[in-house]
């Protein structure tokens, strides 16, 4: 047998009780091949008989040859247990789970601990420090070093921790999630969801920057197709679920015949399970629940804290936000991604530009490999829907599935009709359900058009009810709120009706005058000149099922 070049400090150090991976250090190679063999002459010793003459020339051929003296062989001996780990070294220092503090320092750290650190405030080690030091010094204790307070705070369950400090998400970094979102069958689930866009936009009128428009998406997670979209400049609302469902349920052959772009977006029909958030357009809609009823669409919510069950629909805007960080006039994640780039002198896309710019990205996305699936979103909802025959179900009327989503008011009909927002609304439906003793009735209204609202006739279809005012323009919610803000703030009184339509009209003019315009100004007059593309998708047919009769017969 040879030398070995193993220490004898670092075999004489082995540590002595205490968990074994407590004391493990990081070995080289050639020093765990110098242990193991140390290990070996030991087990070889430990075979022979206690006592004898054997063993005690095998015990000084092993001092020889490991450099050490027979004493710390025979301790050495006693403890070793037969694993190469119990010859490791001691780290420097006490073993770890000794507290050096006394009992009283301990206690008031223990204290402090709980009642200020493990709490919502989330108060900063710095500043749980201070808080010891100063409890410390009214018991007339030793000041408690911060690493001794960070050693305690390092002992603790982390997760219990988090939950403690109200950390959800570092709680739910640290739990183990073996299982998976498991959807195997194309429109058995859609995740929908809402996010500004990183981009500054600017008016189509006189290129000036109006700010971030807002995009829904909506994806099939069996397949990764995006079902429909979304974008405006409204805060996500009611509106804005009832046209990215439009647009996912219904044939995306107008919208890409609308945008001048070719392609195929197969996807369309209404799906078994709608996903979302907790947010208030989803969880307390009226419309939504009821319009998800009524068209037997499962409405599921996911649990509050738990943005992971959500994860489809949030990679896909993730992966939709970083390619529009390539866009001319992009304000990126955050400011430190931004740094010094000037997001509103490089703005130079029109909201019509950035959907078609989406929508061929969309395209784009569907034709790519994705890692989830190991073939293109496109490929797997064809071979999906081939193999499974899946037949899409359709609303009898696009225009009515429209309506069913949009914002909802409750009204009395009065003699001169229904009010929405001081306006006044009649039609002959309203007179046939007052006859009928429905004096109470549901309200849909579509914000960017007030000049109807629409209401359900004895049928339980929704029929328009136009404005009692002869020639009523297409106005917005939100200029008539405006309008009433305006009038509250200078003490002008309540208008009703005509007046309010009336002001609108001549504040309309002055802007299309005004030589410069505030930000809000400009994005009350980009609302009032809105395309009216969701009224061209509800006005749709189902005829054309070229796509789908194609799949079924076993096509490409």
């Amino acid at each position: 047998m040879t030398n070995s070049t193993i220490s004898s400090d670092a075999l004489s150090n082995a540590i002595e009780g205490g968990p074994v991976f407590d004391r493990m250090l990081v070995y080289s190679e050639e020093d765990w091949a110098h242990m193991s063999r140390a290990a070996g002459l030991f087990r070889a010793i430990k075979k022979l008989e206690p006592g004898s003459r054997v063993r005690s020339l095998a015990t000084h051929e092993a001092a020889f040859l490991l450099n050490l003296n027979r004493s710390t062989i025979y301790r050495l001996l006693k403890k070793f247990e037969g694993e190469v780990v119990h010859l490791f070294p001691r780290q420097p220092g006490p073993s770890r789970g000794i507290k050096c503090l006394s009992s009283a320092r301990e206690a008031l750290v223990q204290t402090v601990l709980k009642s200020d650190y493990l709490t919502k405030q989330k108060i900063t080690v710095a500043e749980l420090e201070r808080r010891i030091e100063k409890a410390c010094e009214r018991q007339g204790l030793k000041k408690v070093s911060r690493t001794a307070i960070q050693d305690r705070i390092n002992r603790l369950d982390q997760h219990m921790v988090a939950l403690r400090r109200g950390e959800l998400l570092k709680a739910e970094d640290l739990t183990l999630r073996p299982g998976s979102y498991d959807v195997r069958a194309p429109m058995e689930r859609w995740q929908i969801d809402h996010t500004p866009v990183d981009i500054l936009i600017i008016s189509a009128i006189d290129g000036e920057v109006i700010g971030r428009p807002y995009l829904t998406l909506i994806i099939d997670v069996a397949t990764r197709m995006i079902a429909g979209y979304y974008i405006s400049w409204d805060r996500p609302s009611a509106r804005s679920v009832a046209a990215a469902l439009l647009c996912a349920v219904g044939l995306k052959g107008p919208l890409l015949e609308r945008l001048g772009l070719q392609g195929d977006w197969p996807i369309c029909g209404l799906p078994i399970a709608l996903h979302s958030d907790n947010a208030v357009e989803f969880a307390k809609s009226v419309p939504y629940r009821r319009g998800c009823e009524n068209y037997d669409i499962r409405r599921e919510l996911r649990e509050i804290g738990k943005p992971r069950d959500g994860a489809h629909i949030e990679r896909l805007i993730g992966t939709m936000m970083a390619r529009c960080h390539f866009l001319p006039g992009t304000t990126f994640s955050n400011i430190r991604q931004r740094e010094k780039y000037d997001s509103a002198a490089k703005a130079t896309l029109t909201i019509d530009d950035l959907e078609k710019w989406l929508v061929e990205q969309i395209l784009d996305y569907h034709e790519r490999r994705h890692a989830g699936l190991g073939c293109s979103p496109r490929q797997a909802w064809e071979a999906m829907c081939r193999d499974q025959e899946i037949a899409p179900r359709w609303p009898k009327d696009f225009q009515q599935f429209y309506l069913s989503f949009l914002p909802s008011h409750r009204a009395t009909i009065q003699r001169q009709g229904v009010q929405l927002l001081t306006l006044e609304y009649c039609g002959p439906v309203l007179q046939e359900l007052r006859r009928h003793m429905n004096e109470k009735v549901e309200l849909r209204y579509d914000p960017h058009d007030l000049s109807k609202v629409f209401v359900q006739d004895l049928k339980g279809l929704w029929v328009p009810v136009a404005s009692r005012y002869p020639d009523c323009p297409r106005i917005t919610l939100w200029e008539v709120q405006a309008e009433q803000r305006r009038r509250r703030l200078l003490e002008l009184g309540p208008a009703r009706g005509w007046m309010i339509i009336t002001e609108i009209v001549r504040r309309r003019a002055a802007r299309a005058d005004a030589s410069r315009l505030t930000k809000s100004e400009r994005l009350a007059r980009e609302r009032a000149s809105a395309a009216t593309a969701v009224e061209g998708l509800a006005g749709q047919g189902v005829n054309n099922l070229t796509t789908w009769t194609r799949l079924m017969e076993g096509g490409k």
